[in-house]
């Protein structure tokens, strides 16, 4: 059988350089697999032969991609604690190709990879926590997302946090054709919020049932949203093991277990009904054994299509010369599984393994991307001038945002034609002014996004 093509073969990786920095990179999943199932069989016989210690060798360790871009809060961290971004997600119709970033003063803004253009959303009514803070992307829910607007586009993202801190804990980003623009529209408070003794988990558990309801998970129970009625309820008193996603081609809820480590499993049998029972919990099969000065740090599951998935983990490795020093490595194995006969169900096959030294803290689910094909690729040219010459690859685009009533809505400045300078403290600076008198900033690839207004709109010739 050989291995069909990934309908996501990017993943975005999103790494803190510190000081309120943020660098955009991406990497090639498709190198995690071999050309056939039988290949990747052939080469987990071999290893296995091969296995000294009782250990699989997991890779060798290698350099992060080069960033494509770098993000910056318009706050910065040494003077504001609410500087570092909050949630991202995948954002946009059809082939879900743009980013959407918060930051935790609540300001959004949406990143196109495709045209490198940056885009301003409406801020969040609430700020949200990172740690607490649960987005969810999903295709198809816009004509529910909104009961009092007729939705004409197809994608709504859901950002709840799960911190009772802020009067807006869950918000609905959705498209008002009456207005036309987007906007965030609060959603009720959980009822858990109403408990004294409510305590904020570490770390969301939550998954999507039917396109329809979010599961959400406090440190005691588990909990429902209808995302069409918008009502929540109460599932029973048990937690979700861990984070899982449907996939309609195995007709099975996959996720990385937290109770058996780096195990891939199955959720069976979860109902959002009040008083249901917990899901049952079924092993699939195990990425590979740890090593002994190797701690796992965190897991993640990313379906690429297919029936292809790639398991994301990070450890830390201690180092043996230094009793207190700890090495830093994510883990990316490429996976197949696949339906069998027997009682199990599914069969994983496991691909290959690259390892990178550094944290990734920012591997949401949703933050991926599908892949343009080599035809789409060879029609995205830039404009040509003459026979002879082109216009300069434009180092970034400023969209505007959808409510603009003023046009061109797209900003597109090369590097020869960037306005330098003219603003006191700042060097090396490049500064654009949209018509509604919103200042952007740009140093090399950071972009400083929403400066306050001016009232008056200047042309820096």
């Amino acid at each position: 059988m050989s291995c069909q093509k990934l309908s996501r073969q990017s993943l975005h990786l999103v790494l803190n350089e510190g000081r309120g920095l943020f660098s955009l990179r991406h990497t090639d999943v498709s190198k995690l697999f071999y050309p056939s199932t039988a290949e990747a069989l052939e080469a987990e016989a071999k290893a296995k032969k091969k296995k000294k210690n009782g250990t699989n060798k997991i890779g060798s360790i290698g350099r992060l991609p080069t960033p494509s871009i770098h993000y910056q809060p318009y706050t910065w961290s040494a003077s504001n604690p609410y500087s570092s971004l909050c949630a991202l997600a995948l954002f946009g119709e059809r082939s879900k190709n743009k980013i959407l970033c918060t930051d935790m003063a609540g300001h959004t803004s949406i990143y196109n990879p495709e045209l490198r253009s940056f885009m301003r959303m409406p801020d969040l009514n609430s700020p949200k926590r990172y740690n607490s803070c649960v987005a969810v992307s999903i295709p198809g829910a816009s004509a529910h997302a909104m009961s009092n607007f007729d939705i004409d586009t197809d994608h709504s993202l859901y950002i709840m946090d799960i911190d009772p801190t802020y009067w807006c804990s869950s918000e609905v980003l959705a498209y008002d054709p009456v207005e036309e623009c987007w906007c965030w529209g609060p959603l009720p408070q959980p009822p858990f919020f109403q408990d004294r003794e409510y305590k904020v988990p570490l770390k969301p558990r939550f998954m999507v049932v039917d396109s329809t309801k979010i599961c959400v998970s406090t440190t005691t129970a588990t909990y429902s949203f209808d995302m069409v009625t918008r009502d929540w309820n109460k599932v029973g008193d048990w937690v979700l093991p861990f984070n899982a996603e449907y996939v309609p081609e195995l007709g099975h809820c996959l996720g990385m277990s937290d109770g058996g480590p780096f195990d891939l499993c199955i959720l069976d049998n979860l109902s959002t009904a009040a008083g249901s029972p917990p899901p049952v919990v079924r092993h699939v099969g195990m990425e590979f054994e740890l090593p002994e000065n190797w701690s796992q740090v965190y897991r993640d599951l990313v379906n690429l299509g297919s029936l292809r998935f790639c398991i994301v983990n990070g450890y830390t490795i201690e180092n043996e010369r230094y009793e207190c020093d700890f090495n830093p490595v994510t883990v990316f194995t490429g996976v197949e599984v696949l339906p069998t006969s027997s009682e199990q169900g599914l069969l994983m096959i496991k691909h290959k393994s690259k390892c990178i030294m550094t944290y990734i803290m920012f591997l949401p689910r949703a933050v991926q991307i599908f892949a343009k094909t080599a035809e789409e690729e060879e029609e995205e040219h830039h404009p040509i001038m003459d026979n002879t010459s082109r216009v300069s690859v434009p180092c970034l685009s400023l969209e505007q945002r959808d409510d603009s009533a003023d046009k061109p809505a797209l900003f597109s400045i090369s590097d020869k034609k960037a306005i330098d300078g003219g603003i006191p403290g700042l060097t090396n600076t490049n500064a654009w002014f949209t018509p509604q008198g919103w200042i952007l900033l740009r140093q090399s690839t950071t972009i400083t996004h929403r400066i306050p207004k001016i009232r008056s709109v200047y042309l820096i010739c």
